[in-house]
């Protein structure tokens, strides 16, 4: 049986995932696409830079795995929750909400029959992207769950990750508002965003090319 509670967990626990993914994304972005300040390039080459981009496409093939994936283990996955949500029975208080919905705002799910419609075409969504899907499921497989120094696997570009960062935040919000009347603001990250360090970074390089140069060239004398 499929619970509400269960439900609004699920959703909850989904929701920290794909706003981790929003973040990964955005700053992976800011840091390749983008340069906003004076000294932001030379910053960006540092070590540290290059390790972080990195581990951003790490999260982001991992976390995207984890919703995915069709495997049965995978607790997070769409495809689990619209098996659940097309085979399980609904507990009093799921099925008093649709019933509740029957008087509510227009594109909410009221009856059994729609919430099945709803998840078929979840489903082909997540059909639609399979190519990509098994793409991302090879490289967490072969290269960032367990190394293998032999591996063969295409390259995958922050592109592709974007585009089913978009597709799980579509499906999450969909569940979300034809359920419980409400959506997320999911890329919504400003608290986030890389461009504040890089915007600092900045003014101190700045600041320090300046006291060099003064050190070099020494400011004239006007009284001399």
């Amino acid at each position: 049986m499929l619970t509400l509670e269960e439900l609004r967990n699920w959703l909850s626990d989904v929701q920290n995932i794909i706003i981790d993914l929003n973040v990964s994304i955005m700053n992976a972005k800011r840091l390749i696409l983008v340069d906003n300040y004076p000294f932001e390039n030379e910053i960006k080459k540092h070590g540290f830079f290059q390790h972080h981009i990195d581990q951003l496409k790490f999260i982001t093939v991992i976390q995207l795995c984890k919703l995915l994936s069709d495997n049965k283990n995978e607790k997070r996955s769409f495809y689990k929750l619209i098996n659940r949500m097309q085979n399980d029975k609904f507990c009093s208080h799921f099925n008093l909400l649709l019933l509740q919905n029957s008087n509510g705002a227009e594109g909410l799910l009221k009856t059994r029959q729609e919430v099945i419609f709803l998840t078929n075409n979840l489903k082909a969504k997540l059909d639609n992207h399979k190519v990509l899907i098994n793409k991302i499921i090879e490289a967490r497989d072969k290269i960032y769950a367990h190394t293998d120094p032999y591996a063969k696997v295409a390259f995958l570009s922050f592109e592709e990750l974007n585009t089913l960062v978009e597709l799980t935040s579509t499906i999450f919000n969909e569940i979300q508002f034809k359920i419980f009347f409400n959506s997320v603001m999911l890329d919504h990250l400003i608290d986030w965003e890389i461009d504040y360090i890089l915007q600092y970074m900045s003014e101190f390089r700045k600041i320090e090319y300046e006291n060099i140069m003064k050190k070099i060239i020494p400011p004239t004398d006007a009284s001399l």
